[in-house]
């Protein structure tokens, strides 16, 4: 695809996201079909995923643990 690189960032803070629709898997399968609707080019090692609870980062500072989806 050209220069049209895209991002995703994926995230479930609670179990409750997970179980109404707002699973990793789900937020995954959107990202890719988004990005190929929009002619985007999503690689897998652009997909990050986090699992932390708002409530445990940081109000002060950007403070995510960010890790390759694989």
């Amino acid at each position: 695809m050209g220069d049209n690189i895209a991002i995703a960032y994926l995230r479930v803070s609670t179990e409750k996201q997970s179980e109404k629709g707002s699973s990793i898997d789900s937020q995954r399968d959107f990202a890719k079909l988004y990005a190929e609707q929009h002619g985007l080019d999503l690689k897998d090692e652009c997909i990050f995923v986090e699992a932390k609870p708002a409530s445990k980062s940081s109000d002060d500072k950007f403070d995510i643990n960010l890790e390759y989806d694989k």
